[in-house]
């Protein structure tokens, strides 16, 4: 069952992480307007981050309104160079909790802290861009994305070790481009 929430304030959300931060996930409901009446996605991500959680897929519900899903941090799921970022500010700011500071113990002790910042030996952007302009709706809404969101995509294909997993992260890459989202 979706365990779906709508935040209006910050605050609200922060209570019920600090509440219920070994939860096992919810989904979280965003307006889409400038003059939301819901919490901002990036707020409620710094504030995910405080106790150890990530946000990950996203689903639309429709013209106004989107889906989040936020939850724990999995032990081995690795920390993007801006999640990093935040993480440092909010330890700065004095608002990082003990789960999320455990969190960023446990990314640091097994490497996953530092992996987005390393580029794969084998790593060859132009050699993805090729692989996808056989998709051609992949193609097209991979080159309409920002560089950024296209490294993204490239990084996580050439992150897997294996022939298989690459296989398989080509799919689900192509996939996610045939309809036009970004990286989870």
């Amino acid at each position: 069952m979706m365990h779906i929430l709508r935040f209006l304030k910050p605050s609200t959300w922060q209570l019920w992480l600090k509440d219920h931060f070994d939860h096992e996930g919810v989904w979280i409901e965003f307006e889409k307007t400038k003059e939301s009446e819901t919490i901002k996605p990036d707020e409620a991500l710094n504030i995910a981050l405080c106790y150890g959680w990530i946000d990950g897929q996203i689903k639309r519900i429709d013209d106004n309104f989107y889906l989040k899903y936020f939850a724990q941090r999995r032990p081995e799921s690795i920390w993007s160079t801006k999640n990093k970022a935040s993480a440092e500010r909010l330890i700065q700011k004095n608002l990082m909790t003990e789960p999320g500071l455990r969190a960023i113990q446990i990314a640091k002790e097994n490497g996953q802290w530092e992996r987005a910042d390393s580029v794969p030996d084998d790593y060859d952007f132009d050699s993805f861009v090729r692989m996808i302009s056989f998709y051609e709706e992949a193609y097209k809404n991979f080159m309409h994305m920002s560089p950024s969101v296209q490294k993204t995509y490239s990084y996580h294909y050439f992150g897997a070790k294996k022939a298989e997993t690459r296989t398989d992260r080509l799919k689900k890459i192509v996939d996610r481009l045939n309809q036009n989202l970004k990286p989870m």
